[in-house]
């Protein structure tokens, strides 16, 4: 029995307090063309008329004893802003209005409305880490019971309604170095049906749950567009996880490659299957970073294409894409995008002219891995056949999907971990000087073990001219000499300094920092219509008590 403040008043009191609403709204009009992401509910489920019980968030910026982060809310906030469209929100508790209570068994669904176990999908960001004794731990914002953690060990969720639990915290979903997930979330799953999480720190950014439900509307299961949104929208340093339940391995694994669709229903938890994305350690797999400047400091425009049912048909044409009929418009905000769908196989063309496309399942029953020299070289070829691309190509990494799995009962029976496919990734060339990932600029070809392609995306664009022109008016600015690399130094400094004074606003710096080993580097990050050049590092920051986080700080060297 937890003792402590009595619940009702501590919770409402956050309920008045709250700078979102935590009240169910109506729902705004779904765009033309959205896919809902609810399964059907079946009648008598026990949800109640007031509430739609189908989703709610959490997410801390300013903690009760912790560094500060930037971005969370904006994370969340992207993640609830697709399903808006569908349903109404339980809650979205902020800041200090996120407490333990609602993380554990007795009142993870107080009034059958607030907490974990209020909803079917549930969302988190924030602080988090996993102990070397299996336990995950999320930072708080608020004290409650005279604590500020959540811990694994305690929560008991999906014995109510809780089905999917997103985790968008650092090492919330371990996978390596003696961790599984079974021995950090099996305590806790009472009938969940997937998990999704870090194996590694993760970066500090905006745009993980709005990039999430970018890819989900592609066609992608929910693992894919998890982990894909965070690989090529993010950062290809970490290492993004997802782990799905079952009664059997069958089972598990079909939920964990396939399931697209929120679920109401409970399922065992007697069988997992954990997938995650992990850069190829080979040498030959990554491209040397370089932290040079070119004679010239030049500014790319770029071309926007006319993207419109006939492209979308030629794209599909291209690629031999095997998908039937017309693709379908979809009006969003960034524009008009088509999508079609046909089993294993997709494609989605965005509004920007960038596509994604599936041909088909890889063959999972191949576990012997395919080497990076012959995946390099099949995906090199694949691009030059099918014309992917704009301009000069260049690798740029190789990525590897790795899975394992293993029983929750008895000695555990864990399969070994595997490589399922392997993902070759390009990026375009401005002057010599590489396009930045993730973001715009790359062709990514996906193979499985037998060598056969699975998938393609292509977000390079056309350059329309190289400019050593200045984007400031004259009057602006003086005459300036080229930069150096010291120069660049300098003002990655200066943006990590101003970093620094946003913690310092919110009353706490960080334990320390030190930048990535081997994170530095110039190239060109697009921007809009326009690719500028730019330096770029990661810094790793212990913010205390086993938390850490990631920031990349940038510094364009062109004025």
């Amino acid at each position: 029995m937890i003792t402590g403040p009595r619940v009702p008043d501590e919770i409402l009191r956050g309920l008045q307090e709250a700078t979102s609403a935590a009240q169910p709204q109506a729902p705004a009009p779904a765009p033309d063309g959205l896919e809902s992401p609810f399964a059907p509910v079946a009648a008598g489920n026990g949800t109640r008329a007031e509430a739609a019980d189908m989703y709610g968030a959490f997410s801390v910026e300013t903690f009760a004893n912790g560094t500060p982060l930037s971005d969370t809310h904006e994370d969340a906030g992207g993640w609830l802003d697709y399903v808006d469209n569908f349903a109404a929100p339980n809650f979205w508790y902020q800041d200090a209005n996120v407490q333990v209570w609602a993380y554990e068994q007795e009142y993870d669904n107080w009034e059958d409305t607030y907490g974990m176990d209020a909803v079917v999908a549930v969302y988190h960001s924030g602080h988090g880490v996993t102990h070397a004794d299996g336990r995950y731990e999320a930072l708080l914002g608020g004290t409650w019971d005279g604590r500020t953690r959540a811990s694994s060990d305690r929560m008991r969720l999906g014995d109510e309604q809780v089905r999917y639990v997103f985790w968008s915290t650092c090492q919330s979903l371990r996978v390596l170095d003696g961790h599984n997930p079974i021995r950090t979330w099996q305590p806790a799953n009472l009938g969940f049906r997937m998990l999704f999480g870090y194996e590694t720190d993760s970066l500090d950014h905006p745009d993980y749950g709005k990039a999430f439900w970018t890819h989900w509307q592609t066609g992608k299961s929910f693992s894919t567009a998890f982990m894909d949104a965070s690989w090529y929208d993010i950062s290809t340093e970490q290492a993004p996880a997802v782990v799905a339940c079952g009664a059997t391995p069958e089972e598990a694994r079909d939920r964990l490659y396939n399931e697209r669709l929120f679920s109401s229903e409970a399922v065992s938890s007697d069988y997992w299957e954990w997938r995650w994305y992990n850069a190829a350690a080979s040498a030959m797999a990554t491209r040397p970073r370089r932290f040079e400047i070119p004679a010239q400091v030049l500014t790319g425009r770029l071309a926007r294409r006319r993207v419109d049912g006939r492209y979308a048909d030629e794209v599909r044409a291209k690629l031999d894409v095997p998908v039937a009929g017309a693709a379908q418009a979809v009006h969003g905000r960034a524009g008009v995008s088509f999508l079609a769908r046909d089993g294993a196989a997709r494609l989605a063309v965005q509004a920007d002219g960038s596509f994604d496309a599936a041909f088909r399942a890889p063959n999972h029953e191949n576990t012997t891995a395919l080497g990076v020299g012959r995946a390099v070289a099949g995906a090199r070829d694949f691009a030059a056949y099918a014309g992917l691309g704009e301009g000069d190509l260049v690798l740029d990494r190789v990525l590897q999907k790795w899975s394992a799995g293993g029983r929750s009962k008895g000695d555990g029976d864990l399969s070994a971990p595997r490589v399922t496919e392997t993902v070759v990734q390009f990026t375009q060339q401005l002057d010599g000087m590489p396009v930045l990932a993730p973001g715009r600029g790359q062709v990514s070809v996906s193979l499985d073990n037998d060598g056969a392609v699975t998938a393609v995306r292509d977000t390079t664009r056309p350059v329309l001219e190289l400019s050593s022109k200045s984007r400031r008016p004259a009057a602006e600015r003086e005459p300036r000499r080229a930069p150096s690399p010291a120069d660049a130094r300098r003002g990655l400094d200066r943006a990590w300094e101003r970093r620094m004074r946003g913690f310092l606003a919110h009353g706490r710096l960080p334990v320390g920092f030190a930048e990535v080993p081997g994170s530095a580097e110039i190239g060109y990050a697009i921007k809009g219509d326009e690719a500028v050049l730019t330096a770029r590092r990661e810094i790793s920051v212990d913010c205390g008590d086993g938390f850490t986080k990631r920031y990349r700080v940038e510094a364009p060297l062109a004025g």
